[in-house]
């Protein structure tokens, strides 16, 4: 006998359809079991699948897969997922239009922030864990050639180090735009660098945007997680925030907090926005959150045995 169970495509941290991470939601999913979900993950082929087995007034109990692997946290799932509830008038508002959700994750419960914006979009804002930092003695030429780019493209100004939050990131500054847009990765290589230092990541990111309402650009290279380049990532785009701020590269570093706008995905034509916010106590970043809007796609059934 099969169950039908109702699914829906959704683009991450995009205000409009066909841009940003594509997420799907998979509702009334506690009877799959793990085989199964890794197989709809790959038949779905996106960077995240979400599927959720339980919904408690706004306690959300989910699981998010990749294509190759389940994950401990997704941001662009994330978003999406809370976007999906939203539109199915599945969350209980209070009086002024927020939601306080608690993600009930395998490993953790998660704390989201829900508003709708100036446009209507829903705003998912997700409370992710603050980055901690460690060198791990990156060989540059290595580096630049898993990267496909010269030495001169790093800004040697900035440290190359590793960002360890709910996924492990490689930061790699970038001197101009155009550097961005010259990476001619190897992904091959890139792998390499997750088998010999645990890096799930590598996280290019440029300082430089030109621009008064974008703080940073970001392109996300994640073959060791079953994605080639993320076109929007959160928790990645939570260590970029931390790392801007560990490094006096954000305008306004008095504040108590801090929001940082990301662009990322321009680069493979999924243009992306993401919203990093720090809470900062005496020159310390003290919690942080990072989310964005998404728009609906496509929804229909899936009928497994």
């Amino acid at each position: 006998m099969k169950n039908s169970l109702p699914y829906y495509l959704y683009d991450a941290f995009a205000k409009k359809q066909f841009g940003g991470s594509q997420a799907a939601i998979v509702l009334e999913a506690a009877k799959l079991d793990k085989t199964t979900r890794i197989r709809i993950a790959k038949e779905m082929g996106y960077p995240a699948t979400v599927f959720v087995s339980e919904l408690n007034d706004n306690d959300i109990s989910a699981q998010f897969y990749s294509t190759v692997a389940e994950l401990p946290m997704c941001g662009h799932g994330t978003v999406a997922l809370i976007s999906c509830l939203s539109n199915l008038d599945l969350l209980n508002r209070a009086d002024d239009g927020t939601v306080d959700v608690t993600l009930k994750l395998a490993a953790a419960d998660a704390k989201v922030k829900v508003s709708v914006s100036d446009a209507g979009k829903t705003l998912a804002m997700l409370e992710v864990k603050v980055a901690e930092f460690r060198n791990d003695s990156i060989d540059p030429e290595r580096l630049c050639h898993a990267l496909g780019i010269s030495d001169g493209t790093i800004d040697e100004h900035y440290p190359i180090e590793t960002a360890v939050g709910d996924f492990v990131h490689l930061m790699v500054p970038i001197k101009r735009i155009g550097g961005m847009k010259s990476l001619e990765p190897n992904f091959g290589e890139i792998v390499s660098f997750h088998a010999d230092f645990g890096i799930e990541t590598i996280t290019v990111l440029c300082a430089d945007t030109g621009s008064d309402v974008i703080t940073v650009r970001v392109r996300d290279f994640c073959p060791a997680v079953g994605v080639a380049e993320s076109a929007a990532a959160g928790t990645t785009n939570a260590a970029v925030a931390g790392y801007l701020f560990r490094h006096d590269l954000l305008p306004d570093m008095s504040d108590e907090e801090i929001n940082i706008v990301a662009a990322q995905g321009i680069e493979i034509e999924r243009p992306s926005e993401i919203h990093s916010r720090l809470i900062v106590q005496n020159n310390k970043i003290v919690s942080q959150w990072v989310g964005g809007v998404a728009s609906h796609v496509a929804s229909g059934y899936l009928h497994v045995d």
